[in-house]
């Protein structure tokens, strides 16, 4: 065996080693797949309702309000618990069956953040949660803010 076959033979040894070393560290991080396909969802959904937010129709009567109902329609989702991560709520557009509903707010974060609406403004602690009463005067779409950052959607039936 030559010199360069003898060169080429222990670069081929040192990155089979170096690969080995990469693994095993990698293996000693747990892999959630479950968290990893929710948070892929979740940012999905994200998207979705902040293509809602920014073509909210400034009124019922605007000739895009229809399709704008049965896009918001189709993205709603019924929970007793409105969950927030990194400031993003789950789910971001959430159904209420009631003009009038509770509902419990979880802040998975370790910061303190206000929820806010024209009718009503929490304070959900940081690792904490708090429930919520919510009070509309008719059915329909409402927009409500975390941080004054509008970040969701009330489908009011």
């Amino acid at each position: 065996m030559n010199n360069n076959n003898k060169a080429a033979l222990i670069a081929l040894c040192l990155i089979v080693i170096g690969l080995g070393i990469v693994i095993a560290a990698r293996r000693k991080t747990p892999i959630s797949t479950t968290n990893t396909d929710q948070q892929i969802q979740s940012n999905s959904e994200q998207k979705q309702v902040q293509g809602l937010l920014s073509k909210m129709p400034t009124s019922a009567a605007s000739p895009d309000a229809a399709l704008y109902s049965q896009e918001v329609l189709a993205a709603a989702k019924s929970a007793a618990v409105l969950e927030i991560h990194n400031c993003q709520m789950t789910p971001p557009v959430l159904l209420l069956t009631n003009s009038s509903e509770e509902l419990v707010v979880r802040n998975h974060d370790q910061q303190t953040h206000q929820l806010s609406h024209a009718k009503f403004n929490y304070e959900i602690a940081a690792s904490g949660e708090t429930k919520v009463s919510t009070k509309f005067d008719s059915p329909g779409i409402y927009g409500y803010t975390c941080d004054d950052k509008l970040s969701g959607i009330f489908l009011v039936q």
